[in-house]
């Protein structure tokens, strides 16, 4: 495929030569000779037209009208080749003639050049249109070479030369113009018929068997099934066949009806039925009508008493147009309506007997069909590509027209594989665009679909922004799960999520995660997961045109957070004392007696078994205040409790221990107030009410003060009488 740049040089190379026309005139102006450049052709109106070239001119036949629009006398007489190429340069028809290949513009119908590489003129054409414009195959008289041409330059590429001489050339393979057939090549080494077929790409040759002693007269692509027919007669002329060729080497032969020898042959629109112009036994002449699934004949419409058939024609309502050849009928042109309708002969060659005719309908408008309207994200493939019918002024589908798909900004939308899209009518005379992807920019923006001398179509497209995808809002641990909450996005309002994928990723061992779980909304848990290591989550909108995938999540350790609880009771100094913590969690915590606590003396804490035991010494008495904490990845809690060792003695009724604080967190640590602490508290703080009260007596108050008075007086006695016995002595 051709550059965008290389096409340009093609459009530079017409232009080029147009600008040469224009300085010739102003040469010869200037050396004096009256010269007046040529007036501008006027558009033919779109229209249905035959295009005949007869033994002594081209003209242009208003086939609805049954009238000649346009005659052109050219220097050289026309053989009875025409073909029709669009490309992206223009509308042209190429009529072959004894000097040369005439190229039209088939807008107009005016004669723009004519170019040669043989003094014996052309006898068949075929043309292939690219990016580059048209390449041109011309089978030159004596049928042994084939001239290739550039049209827009009119610059002879190449010459193919055969092993024998062709008695006929096809034309170019529908859509693309790949493969070109050549009958009954007669090789000059061993005298035997052969067939060939040329490889656009390479202008390659590949020779196949044909039918023992047949000449091949005429040959046509099937519009659908990729296949060329062609049609034989035997060197006697009393018998037939019709052969069937598959590129790059697949033939086969079919025998026609007994007596019955084909001279040319047509294919209708959609490719189900064959049309030969026969002659039998007798001189008599015939349509003979082939079912191309059977290649059986299935009717035969008499024609009279034609002896020669040059090249037919089909037009997209039906009509077969049929010329009688040089030894025809005059002036004349057999229409067969393939509906039903007799044959009837058309005068429109003058004096002249028609060699070949083409169709050459000029399209009224490009409908457009499919494809228009839509919305896509930027960067993205719209759902539909576009989908147009072109059509005639009656509204008939036209096959076979080239359709130039653009954009009129190459950066809001362009096609997948091409920077200018030529695509064929197929037989329905519609055309589908390749695929259409969205630029980069969101807004209004559109596609466009024209064809020569026809109204364009245009597709309305929009392109939206990207859709913002699922936000997470809230992580929830469990045992080797979490539960992950989030908002859905936005998806513009064309492409609603079916689900939602959540996506786990391993912090700790990258080979614990991915771990995957979908759901139809907020929350999905994933499970599954490894306990105690740190994960990170994305949540991804799954929808048809896309999927929308969230940032990552914070990070969370998986499973349970660790707790501790537990109550210790009072102990008693010389007694055995033993108690347990309750410690729960995923993983399995760990547990400590925090720095800066100690437990009563003669007592131990196993961290193993969160279990306070031992026996309380003789200077334990009183409250102790410890602090311990278990932790796991996930989180970790705290207990406080108040540990009351009594003194031994006889049993009393204490107290009981204050109620233990526990405090569970997944990042605080609760502790409670020291010893000590808080205004006007006891040395040991609530402990202080752990000692037994005073017993009561009974002894009045007043009975309690006057004994205390009698011992004070005694006890003064004494003094006085010791003190004397000292100083005595």
């Amino acid at each position: 495929m051709m550059t965008r740049s290389e096409a340009i040089v093609c459009l530079g190379a017409v232009m080029r030569r147009r600008l040469a026309v224009f300085w010739i005139t102003l040469v010869v102006t200037a050396l004096g000779v009256v010269a007046a450049p040529p007036a501008a052709a006027a558009d033919l109106p779109p229209g249905e037209y035959l295009w005949a070239a007869t033994t002594t001119q081209t003209l242009v036949y208003d086939r609805s009208q049954l009238t000649p629009v346009l005659v052109e006398q050219t220097d050289n007489t026309p053989t009875g080749g025409l073909v029709r190429s669009v490309d992206q340069f223009g509308d042209w028809v190429f009529v072959t003639t004894t000097g040369g290949i005439d190229m039209f513009d088939a807008t107009t119908g005016q004669v723009l050049d004519s170019f040669s590489g043989s003094a014996n003129g052309y006898r068949q054409v075929a043309a292939v249109p690219s990016i580059a414009g048209t390449t041109v195959y011309g089978l030159q008289t004596g049928g042994t070479v084939v001239d290739v041409f550039l049209a827009n330059s009119s610059q002879l590429v190449t010459s193919i030369t055969l092993r024998g001489p062709a008695t006929y050339m096809s034309p170019a393979r529908p859509p693309n113009g790949d493969y070109i057939v050549l009958g009954s090549v007669l090789n000059n080494n061993d005298q035997q018929y052969l067939s060939a077929a040329i490889t656009t790409a390479d202008n390659s040759v590949n020779y196949f068997n044909a039918p023992t002693r047949q000449v091949v007269n005429g040959a046509v692509w099937g519009p659908t099934d990729g296949r060329a027919y062609l049609s034989s007669t035997n060197l006697d002329s009393t018998t037939g066949s019709i052969g069937t060729y598959t590129p790059p080497l697949a033939y086969a032969n079919t025998p026609i009806a007994a007596g019955v020898t084909p001279k040319q042959i047509a294919i209708n629109t959609d490719g189900s039925r064959l049309y030969l112009p026969a002659l039998d036994a007798t001189g008599h002449s015939s349509i003979q009508i082939v079912d191309t699934s059977t290649l059986s004949t299935v009717e035969a419409l008499e024609l009279g008493t034609i002896s020669t058939f040059g090249v037919p024609a089909f037009a997209p309502d039906g009509k077969l147009y049929v010329p009688p050849g040089a030894t025809g009928l005059t002036n004349s042109v057999v229409m067969v309506d393939t509906k039903g309708a007799e044959p009837v002969s058309l005068p429109i060659g003058g004096s002249s007997s028609v060699l070949g005719v083409l169709v050459g309908d000029l399209p009224s408008a490009v409908q457009a069909t499919g494809g228009a309207n839509q919305k896509m994200y930027v960067d993205r493939q719209f759902d539909s590509p576009a989908v147009v019918t072109v059509v005639d002024p009656a509204g008939t589908p036209l096959p076979g027209q080239l359709v130039h798909f653009t954009s009129p900004d190459i950066n809001a939308v362009h096609f997948q594989g091409c920077a200018i899209c030529l695509v064929y009518t197929g037989p329905d005379g519609t055309a589908t665009s390749p695929p259409m992807v969205a630029g980069s920019t969101p807004g209004a923006v559109s596609v466009v679909a024209s064809v020569e001398a026809a109204t364009g179509a245009t597709f309305p497209l929009t392109i939206l922004p990207l859709p913002t995808p699922p936000t997470i809002t809230a992580l929830a641990a469990g045992d080797g799960s979490v539960g992950v909450t989030f908002t859905p996005g936005d998806d513009r309002g064309i492409s609603p999520p079916t689900g939602y994928t959540v996506t786990a990723t391993d912090v700790t061992t990258p080979a614990n995660g991915g771990q995957t779980a979908q759901g139809a909304t907020s929350p999905i848990t994933v499970t599954g997961l490894t306990n105690g290591d740190t994960y990170t989550f994305t949540v991804t909108a799954n929808t048809p045109k896309g999927d929308w995938t969230s940032a990552p999540s914070e990070r969370i350790n998986v499973g349970i957070p660790a707790t501790i609880s537990g109550n210790p009771p009072q102990g008693t100094v010389g007694t055995p004392y033993h108690f347990s913590f309750t410690v729960a969690g995923v993983p399995t915590p760990t547990v400590i007696l925090n720095p800066g606590t100690s437990l009563p003396d003669g007592l131990t804490f196993d961290a193993a078994t969160a279990t306070i035991s031992g026996t309380p010494a003789a200077d334990s008495v009183g409250p102790a205040f410890v602090l311990i904490t278990a932790t796991n990845a996930v989180g970790s809690a705290q207990v406080t409790p108040t540990i009351v060792i009594n003194p031994a003695g006889p049993a009393t009724d204490p107290e009981p221990t204050p109620t233990a604080t526990s405090t569970t967190t997944p990042t605080t640590t609760t502790t409670s107030p020291a010893p000590g602490a808080g205004s006007g508290s006891p040395p040991y703080g609530s402990a202080a009410a752990a000692y037994p009260p005073l017993a009561a007596t009974g002894m009045p108050v007043g009975q309690l003060i006057g004994g205390a008075a009698v011992l004070l007086v005694a006890g003064g006695v004494l003094l006085l009488f010791s003190r004397r016995r000292r100083t005595a002595g």
